[in-house]
């Protein structure tokens, strides 16, 4: 339930930090409510009818956002951590374009000289759905979680194309023998 920015403009960086400061204190129960449905959502925990109030917890972000140290937990404290986090991102998805090919993602959504350092890659593979609810499968039944999406390959909201594609995490905590295994379990889905 974190984010940051990094703002080269001082003075609107000083403006964010002032928003954040004057920003209304939450009720620590409500966070700690939030924080409860979002993790239980994530880890695939949530049930019926918990599971209806997800998007009443994303939405309470927007009237409370200032986080509190539990939210924190885990997220880098420094420039140098967030630098080092999106080195190793450039690592999985360098590892994922190479591994994966063409088939991965077009050039034309996303360059081959293009810097993205995303939390999950896009795999579209021949754009059959078929073919990526079989990976998808496959995935989860080896407890990697990635689904389906439809992203917009055009990248513009005023033209959009939506196609199919199976969402491969790629973020920092997952090891790189989970990449090779993943990656084996696209290449042997994908018909």
């Amino acid at each position: 339930m974190a984010g940051g920015l990094i703002l080269r403009d001082t003075s609107v960086a000083e403006e964010v930090r002032r928003m954040v400061r004057e920003a209304p204190a939450d009720i620590p129960e409500v966070r700690q409510w939030m924080r409860g449905i979002i993790h239980r959502a994530y880890a695939r925990e949530t049930q019926l009818p918990e599971i209806l109030f997800l998007d009443s917890a994303y939405e309470l972000l927007l009237k409370f956002y200032r986080p509190d140290r539990n939210d924190l937990a885990g997220f880098p404290l420094s420039v140098p951590a967030i630098c080092d986090i999106g080195e190793q991102r450039r690592e999985r998805v360098s590892f994922l374009r190479n591994t994966l090919g063409r088939q991965a993602v077009s050039s034309s959504f996303w360059a081959e000289d293009e810097l993205l350092l995303p939390f999950a890659f896009p795999y579209f593979g021949n754009g059959n759905v078929e073919s990526l609810q079989s990976i998808n499968h496959a995935l989860e039944a080896s407890q990697i979680y990635a689904g389906i999406y439809r992203l917009d390959v055009r990248r513009n909201m005023y033209h959009p194309e939506y196609k199919p594609c199976v969402l491969l995490p790629c973020h920092q905590h997952i090891s790189m023998q989970q990449m090779a295994e993943m990656c084996e379990i696209v290449l042997h889905n994908d018909q």
